[in-house]
């Protein structure tokens, strides 16, 4: 009997055909505790730059930490996927923003569509104060995902394209 790699499915909306659509993530640690895959054959000069693209996003882990998997989705030649054995449900969401803006061009307006409010508030509320005060809580802690936070904030600051985030009630 072979034995199946954890697999999470995560369903997102095809925003043009109005159908769900699932991407499948898939973990085997057997070479790399992380692995990621994202689609190489692209053509961004079918791309405007005033076009608004909308973009799905989730992360989980199974136990927190545990193994743990996210995914992205926009159409069938535009997604991404990755994730690692050990991580938590907050980590992998992050994980599926910080795909999505390494892949998408700065010049592209992007709609992210997330279930997690944790992800959201990070970026639009809570970051100004982290960086004014060093990237720590107002206890004076290091903030979680720090790492992550900071490479979404440098990755954002960078963009010439709009970011919009919208919330949606997650499936738990």
């Amino acid at each position: 009997r072979i034995k199946r790699p954890y697999r999470r499915r995560v369903i997102v909306k095809n925003w043009k055909k109005s159908k769900l659509n699932s991407v499948r993530v898939t973990l085997v640690g057997i070479k790399s505790n992380v692995m990621e895959k994202i689609v190489d054959n692209l053509n961004w000069n079918e791309v405007r730059n005033d076009y608004l693209i909308k973009i799905g996003c989730d992360g989980s882990s199974k136990g927190n930490p545990g193994a743990g998997g996210y995914g992205w989705y926009h159409s069938d030649n535009l997604y991404g996927f990755g994730g690692s054995l050990k991580a938590t449900n907050n980590a992998m969401e992050l994980e599926a923003l910080r795909s999505v803006l390494k892949t998408i061009p700065p010049s592209v307006e992007i709609e992210l569509i997330l279930d997690s409010k944790y992800v959201i508030d990070s970026m639009t509320k809570y970051i100004f104060a982290w960086r004014k005060n060093g990237y720590l809580t107002s206890k004076g802690d290091v903030i979680a995902n720090k790492e992550a936070i900071m490479d979404i904030d440098l990755l954002l600051n960078n963009r010439v394209g709009k970011v919009k985030f919208s919330w949606v009630k997650g499936h738990a």
